[in-house]
């Protein structure tokens, strides 16, 4: 059987080790942060692309009455 000290004081180590991973990843997370922040800010976007001109419907399927929209029946 282990001596519940001898425990008790491997928990604390391992306690104190993981506070101390804890505490190095905040501290990388804010440098990141600035960092993408600052990428953020040099980044130029470019402007959208103009969109192109809307087909006109063909002289045929508007003189037949067709009308391209799918339709709902009851």
């Amino acid at each position: 059987m282990k001596n519940i000290f001898d425990v008790l004081r491997q928990k604390e180590a391992e306690l104190q080790q993981i506070q101390k991973e804890v505490e190095a990843l905040r501290v990388a997370a804010r440098l990141l942060s600035d960092e993408s922040e600052a990428r953020a800010e040099a980044v130029v976007r470019p402007a959208p692309a103009p969109a192109g001109p809307v087909p006109a419907p063909r002289a045929k399927e508007v003189a037949a009455g067709f009308d391209a929209s799918p339709r709902q029946f009851p």
